[in-house]
Parts: C-alpha cells; sequence; structure tokens
C-alpha cells in the first residue's frame, strides 16, 4: 500500500488487520502518525507544486526584454490581427527557438533560420522590431505547420540594414518569442577604390 491508500484508510479494525504485523502494539497511536506524515507530505508536496508552478508562470510570462531604440507599435498591431489575439509584453520566452544566420550579412539577400523544440508548434512568424523602409510593415513571412512536421525552417529575406528580428511562434495556443540583431554590411566590392 502506498501513502495515498494510507489516507483513505479510516477503519482502525482494517489497519490492525492488515498492519498488525508490521506496527505491533499501540496501533492506534501508530495509524495517527502514519495519516498524519502522509497528509504532511502530501501538502508539503501540493505547495511545492503550487509554487513552482507560479514561479514557473510568473517567470515565463514577463514577456520579452526589447532592445533600447525598438519601436515596438506595427509589431503590436500585427500581434492584435492574430487568433488568439497577443501582444509583446504578453509573448513568453522562447528559450526552445532558434533565429539563425551567419554573423554579418551582406545588404541584400540574406538566409535566416528558425527552429522551435516546442510541441505543437503549428505556426512560425519572422518579424522585424525595427522601422522598415517606405513605412512597410514588419512581417518577412508566416510558415503554417502541420502536427506532424519538424518546426525547422528557413527563409530568404531581404535586408538593407542592421536590425533586430523577432521569431514568434504558436505552440498549444500559446505565442513565444525571442529576437536578435541582425548586422548588415555592404556587399564585398562595393566599397570605394583606392
Amino acid at each position: 500500500m502506498g501513502p495515498i491508500d494510507v489516507l483513505l484508510i479510516e477503519d482502525k479494525d482494517y489497519f490492525k488487520d492488515t498492519f498488525s504485523s508490521d506496527f505491533g502494539d499501540n496501533l492506534t497511536m501508530k495509524f495517527l502518525k502514519v495519516k498524519n506524515l502522509c497528509i504532511g507530505l502530501c501538502i508539503g508536496a501540493s505547495c511545492a507544486w503550487v509554487y513552482g508552478q507560479s514561479a514557473a508562470t510568473s517567470a515565463a510570462t514577463l514577456g520579452l526584454a526589447l532592445p533600447s531604440g525598438v519601436n515596438p507599435q506595427k509589431v503590436n498591431e500585427f500581434l492584435a490581427t492574430l487568433r488568439p489575439t497577443t501582444n509583446l509584453q504578453t509573448l513568453e520566452k522562447g528559450n526552445n527557438l532558434k533565429l539563425g544566420f551567419s554573423g554579418i550579412v551582406e545588404s541584400g539577400l540574406t538566409r535566416v533560420s528558425m527552429s522551435s523544440t516546442l510541441p505543437r508548434t503549428d505556426a512560425m512568424w519572422l518579424l522585424s522590431l525595427s522601422a522598415q523602409p517606405e513605412g512597410g510593415g514588419p512581417l518577412f513571412g508566416t510558415v503554417t505547420l502541420e502536427p506532424a512536421a519538424h518546426p525547422d525552417v528557413s527563409m530568404v529575406v531581404k535586408l538593407y540594414k542592421t536590425q533586430h528580428l523577432l521569431l514568434l511562434v504558436r505552440s498549444a495556443g500559446k505565442y513565444y518569442g525571442v529576437h536578435r540583431q541582425i548586422k548588415v554590411g555592404e556587399a564585398a566590392g562595393s566599397g570605394a577604390t583606392p
């Protein structure tokens, strides 16, 4: 019998018959000690679990710490169009997300890789947190995934200046995000000649 079974035993005679070889005399006192110990362990475990859940939830829902100089207005406008809606302040930190590119990239077309190890990832968005030329929107691309798909994709985007990119992922109905700065330099051979 496990500790939960002992908690459910209220009949002292059943307890006496079942555990007489284990406890010998003074069964009532030992029954109460075992019952109180089990209750104490269950309450302690429950409190630890609740504390762990609330700490994990509060730590995860702090939102993304955005770099200075970023204006999130257009990104928040886009995020409000998603179902369910979200915004940058309610995104959970994407510790299981990866946004990759090679060092300093040349101005023009650039390959950006995106991956998620979160279970049930069904959509990924690549957005810019920086202002776009000619008042363009923040969205670079969207990837919709089937449940059996492995969320590891890449896309080619056109970049002309250094900016902050945001990878947004929807997993099990929740949104997660991670951002990185991508530095854009001049294309090789386009500099001034001596």
